[in-house]
């Protein structure tokens, strides 16, 4: 049997060899069965004027073109615009998991036409941006709960607005070694000042200011922490005595 040959068998053409080498512009591949319409030309594969290699010239087939199985792309892709008509993309490669259960679906056409990023938590590491990350366009940046509502919201007039529906929306800043610092508490509506030791050395509710220590009045102890509104209240009544006895010895 020679290198290279062309057997007919019945429907079948047979060709034999190394390599296939077609000396053609166009290679049309067009079963009249398959066709979903009579006219037009049906290209599978073409020399392009650019010395390129075409796949469905001028979108000859109406169907596309599919592919099937694993697809690698050694080289890359260059395009303008890439249009995915689908409605999730995974992002999901075995030696990243750290477990094999579950989906990974890393950007989602939402139901609200939104876009979601990490649909349903499926990646357990959750979503990390390495660089900076703005939100531009004045738009506004808004954290829900597993309810749905939100809890925190950014505007682009830059307010911030914590908490409601529900949940307290609390201020809370720890030091390097995480202690808590500072503390404002929407709940019971105070503002707590600690020390490295979590210690609260001042306090502001909705009616007092609170602090330790408080230096004593002459021949009193010293109190173990200062209620401001009380000390306020004392004075005042210390200068209304006053001005009643000066009040008094003026009249006398």
């Amino acid at each position: 049997m020679p290198d290279a040959d062309v057997t007919l068998d019945g429907d079948d053409c047979i060709i034999d060899g190394n390599f296939l080498v077609v000396r053609c512009l166009d290679l049309k591949l067009d079963a009249p069965s398959r066709r979903m319409s009579s006219g037009g030309e049906r290209r599978a594969l073409v020399h392009g004027f650019n010395d390129e290699l075409v796949i469905n010239y001028a979108d000859d087939y109406p169907g596309g073109v599919t592919l099937r199985g694993v697809v690698a792309l050694p080289g890359k892709i260059k395009q303008a615009h890439v249009r995915l008509e689908a409605h999730d993309l995974h992002l999901d490669h075995p030696d990243r998991r750290s477990s094999t259960s579950g989906d990974r679906r890393a950007l989602v056409h939402g139901f609200d036409d939104e876009l979601v990023l990490n649909w349903a938590d499926d990646y357990p590491g959750g979503t990390v941006t390495h660089g900076d990350f703005e939100v531009q366009k004045s738009a506004t940046f808004r954290m829900r709960n597993s309810a749905g509502n939100v809890t925190t919201e950014i505007d682009s007039a830059g307010n911030i607005f914590l908490g409601g529906n529900g949940s307290d929306g609390d201020v809370i800043c720890n030091n390097s070694s995480g202690d808590r610092i500072f503390h404002l508490d929407a709940q019971y509506r105070h503002v707590n000042f600690n020390d490295d030791t979590g210690t609260t050395k001042m306090r502001i509710d909705t009616d007092e200011v609170t602090v330790a220590p408080w230096p004593a009045w002459p021949g009193e102890s010293a109190p173990s922490r200062l209620d401001l509104v009380a000390e306020i209240r004392r004075l005042k009544e210390e200068v209304l005595a006053l001005r009643a006895e000066v009040d008094a010895l003026s009249s006398g």
